[in-house]
């Protein structure tokens, strides 16, 4: 007979894969883990529920400690885990760019100009 896991058990789970990944991007079809892929949705469930102030099961102190270790509140499907975590290492390194400008110009608008002058003489 399988014991069910606790949430402890599960968070224990979450820190493991962390240790081993480097991540923790869960998908809810976790292979190596069914039952930590569940988890992980549950508590993304609940999170959704709580931030529309709807009545959930995470606790606020659940909540901080999923957020103090990195837990990843999107969720991804298990072959989109790669892309999620390039583009989640892409949006990292914006919120550190200061000089927002993507163009390179200073002026501080885009080089897509091109189109305002078109509709502007029609």
């Amino acid at each position: 007979e399988q014991k069910k896991r606790t949430w402890e058990d599960n968070f224990n789970k979450l820190l493991e894969y962390k240790r081993q990944t480097g991540h923790t991007v869960i998908p809810t079809k976790l292979k190596s883990d069914m039952k930590l892929g569940v988890w992980a949705n549950i508590q993304r469930a609940e999170y959704d529920k709580m931030c529309r102030g709807v009545p959930s099961k995470l606790t606020q102190e659940r909540l901080d400690r999923l957020t103090e270790v990195g837990f990843d509140w999107v969720g991804v499907k298990p072959r989109n885990v790669g892309r999620h975590l390039a583009e989640k290492d892409e949006s990292d390194e914006d919120d550190y760019d200061v000089d927002d400008d993507s163009d390179g110009d200073s002026d501080g608008d885009s080089d897509d100009d091109s189109d305002d002058d078109e509709e502007d003489s029609k």
